[in-house]
């Protein structure tokens, strides 16, 4: 899935315009990213910042909450792929033994 980057949101205004564009409820979850409670980022492709899905991450780091396209739609086969690949790497689960 080449191309495809992860973008931290700057400021929390960004959830409310990325809930607009991507036509799901990432916008209401304002409190819940700035209190700590949860991460939100979005997937973009690298050269143009389109918007190709919204991520929410456990905010202890340990397993993709949600990961969805626009309209709250499945991610497109090379989105879904970038995803797995960005959770076997980034992702670490509680209890796992080395």
């Amino acid at each position: 899935a080449d191309g495809i980057t992860i973008r931290v949101p700057e400021k929390l205004t960004e959830l409310i315009d990325e809930g607009n564009a991507m036509h799901n409820c990432v916008g209401t979850y304002v409190k819940r990213v700035a209190s700590g409670s949860t991460i939100v980022v979005f997937i973009r492709t690298e050269d143009t910042n389109e918007r190709l899905g919204t991520m929410e991450i456990a905010a202890d780091g340990t397993r993709i909450i949600q990961a969805r396209a626009a309209f709250n739609a499945t991610l497109p086969q090379d989105v879904q792929a970038f995803v797995e690949k960005f959770k076997a790497e980034k992702i670490k689960p509680i209890g796992i033994a080395g």
